[in-house]
Order: C-alpha cells, then sequence, then structure tokens
C-alpha cells in the first residue's frame, strides 16, 4: 500500500507539473520560465494537495484502528492460525494419497509383466520363429 501511496503521489506531481508546464523545467523560448515571464508564478497549490493527502491518510488509519478494535473485542486472532494438519505430501489428502500409491503399485506390476513378456519374446526368437522351443 506504501509503495503504491508512493507511486500515486510522484504521478499525481508530475501531472501537476505538467498542467503547470513545468514539466521539463518551465523553460520556453529565451530561457525564462513561464512563470517568470508571466508574473504569476503558476505552481501547483501543493498546500491544497498536502491536505487532501492528509485526509486520506487519516481516514486509512481510522479504518484500519476500527477493523483492529473490532477484531479485539471479538476476541478473534489478530493473526490467522497455521492450519493444523500438515501433510507430508504436498496437501494431498489422504485417501487420494493412499489411491495413487495403489494406482502406482498396478501400474509398477504391469511394467514388470510387459517386461517379462518382452524377454521371453526375444528369448524365443533367438532361435528361429517366436513361440519355437529349443531343441
Amino acid at each position: 500500500v506504501r509503495a503504491l501511496r508512493a507511486q500515486y503521489d510522484h504521478l499525481r506531481n508530475e501531472y501537476s507539473r505538467r498542467t503547470n508546464g513545468t514539466a521539463h523545467g518551465g523553460k520556453e523560448e529565451g530561457g525564462q520560465s513561464k512563470g517568470a515571464r508571466s508574473g504569476t508564478g503558476v505552481a501547483p497549490d501543493k498546500e491544497a494537495v498536502l491536505v487532501a493527502r492528509i485526509k486520506d491518510l487519516e481516514k486509512q488509519v481510522e479504518h484500519t484502528k476500527s477493523y483492529y478494535l473490532s477484531k479485539l473485542r471479538t476476541r478473534e486472532s489478530l493473526v490467522p492460525a497455521k492450519p493444523a494438519v500438515s501433510r507430508p505430501s504436498g496437501g494431498l489428502p489422504a485417501h487420494r494419497e493412499a489411491e495413487l500409491q495403489s494406482a502406482l503399485k498396478e501400474r509398477d506390476l504391469k511394467i514388470a509383466e510387459l517386461a517379462r513378456k518382452i524377454e521371453a519374446f526375444q528369448a524365443g526368437s533367438l532361435y528361429g520363429l517366436p513361440g519355437q522351443s529349443v531343441p
């Protein structure tokens, strides 16, 4: 919030400088600034900007104060509590983890079975046609 406020203030200041012709030093042709040439000294009303900023900050402080006072009145924790259950498996529920473990075991068994079939096929094809027995 502070960073956004600072950026807002900076942009507002830049905008006020640009609208008053002082964005690039306020120089016109001849080397004089617009304010010095016209004699009026055109500058943003900094006091009004600061008063508005102070009112905005006071509103923000009141809002924050009322928020925390209401939490204290209700005896609600100011900081949210951490979850009681920490799951080592990356946050999966226990039943979902069990399902995934059983699916993994099934796939491992299928891979092992296919590997045995491939070995048997390759062993049979070394001596001729697949499925022929060795004499």
